[in-house]
């Protein structure tokens, strides 16, 4: 299907983004660090735009990554950028399944101590609600 769009001229064009790039600059320095997701809802910019004009700025070195970070605690690692220039934060190493069950197992050792005990009846009172908690599950 054919549109009916004017091509923007590129005067008017370059003129946008300097505008665009200006905009996300002033955001980031009055704001603090934002993932582009953030930008995006701070300028109004859409997501596709923001996208470009941040991944433009950081090629040009005018903004670098701060750190990275999961959103809501889980999903992929996103890059946090700030104003300036700086060197660029590294993106951490994803982490393999035996380092996530180690870690599983440091945070939960009484309930896992529990679960592998024969003499269940020694845990009594606050364990007693764990206990069936877990029978339920099994």
């Amino acid at each position: 299907m054919k549109t009916n769009r004017t091509p923007v001229p590129e005067k008017n064009l370059k003129a946008l983004i300097a505008q665009r790039e200006r905009n996300v600059i002033d955001t980031l320095k009055s704001t603090g660090d934002l993932s582009i997701d953030e930008v995006s809802q701070m300028t109004g910019l859409p997501k596709s735009a923001a996208y470009r004009t941040v991944t433009r700025l950081h090629k040009k070195q005018e903004i670098h990554i701060r750190s990275w970070r999961r959103p809501d605690g889980r999903g992929n690692m996103i890059r946090v950028f700030r104003a300036g220039k700086g060197k660029d934060k590294e993106k951490p190493e994803m982490s393999t399944q035996a380092d996530r069950s180690r870690t599983y197992r440091e945070r939960h050792k009484a309930l896992i101590s529990l679960r592998r005990s024969k003499d269940k009846s020694r845990f009594a009172g606050v364990w007693a609600g764990a206990m069936a908690m877990i029978e339920r599950t099994k």
